[in-house]
């Protein structure tokens, strides 16, 4: 396995959208930076194809490698850029050498930058290394191993050192039969309606019910079930959205 280094994202809340960055992968040699521009309030499509050519020069200033710069749209709209330039992307090889669609390899491959230089051009971004990655997946199949380890003695050597002792000594063994005593009562109350519940276990039960009575109706009404799930759907996302940018750093972008 090759081995590589991953730098962290960048992402910015602008006027009426955000923007990521995501710095290239050294040890890949398929990676190349990626900026995604999301438009969150309805500019005009000019507005939003200026906006893809000043975030470009923005992030090629910042940090000098090849970059592409997608356009995506939060809500769905009439117009998009598309029909303004005839795709979603730009990409470029220099500062201001770029275009409305793919890269020029003859040009991509003299503009490249080597490792030591993107280490330099990088320098203050957190990172992660391929040897860090292999050894947190090393120590997280190690708890794994010994979950099952306790699983399988929780499971099957205590129940029979306990299966053992009751055999053996008659006070494990009365022990054992007062349990067993307790558990078929616990459950014949349960059957009877006469246990006397817990705040969680009728919360659960409620839980249950409400359950079986939304699935009665939604197998009742597919259609609208459909039309729920997707508005739920697209509340959730929104939330979400929202969210990440409450806890996203601000930074409105001047004309350059």
């Amino acid at each position: 396995m090759n081995n590589w280094v991953m730098f962290e994202s960048l992402e910015i809340k602008r006027g009426g959208y955000y923007v990521k960055y995501d710095p290239l992968v050294i040890g890949n040699a398929e990676s190349k930076p990626f900026v995604s521009v999301r438009i969150i309030d309805d500019l005009t499509i000019s507005e939003c194809k200026e906006i893809v050519e000043m975030e470009y020069r923005y992030w090629f200033k910042r940090f000098p490698v090849p970059l592409q710069v997608n356009l995506r749209y939060e809500k769905s709209r009439e117009h998009y850029c598309e029909q303004l330039v005839g795709c979603s992307y730009v990409c470029g090889e220099e500062l201001h050498k770029f275009r409305w669609g793919g890269f020029i390899q003859s040009e991509l491959d003299k503009a490249m930058p080597t490792e030591t230089e993107l280490k330099r051009i990088y320098k203050g971004l957190a990172f992660t290394t391929s040897s860090e990655a292999q050894m947190k997946i090393n120590a997280d199949l190690r708890s794994r191993k010994l979950l099952k380890y306790w699983a399988v003695t929780t499971l099957v050597v205590f129940p029979a050192i306990i299966s053992f002792l009751g055999w053996s000594t008659p006070v494990f063994a009365a022990i054992s039969l007062i349990y067993a005593w307790y558990k078929c009562a616990d459950k014949w109350l349960a059957i009877n309606g006469q246990k006397i519940k817990s705040e969680a276990e009728v919360a659960k039960e409620e839980e249950q019910r409400l359950m079986e009575h939304h699935h009665y109706h939604c197998v009742r009404n597919p259609e609208a079930f459909d039309k729920l799930k997707h508005e739920n759907f697209r509340i959730n996302q929104a939330k979400k959205r929202d969210d990440k940018l409450e806890l996203m750093e601000s930074s409105f972008l001047e004309q350059n």
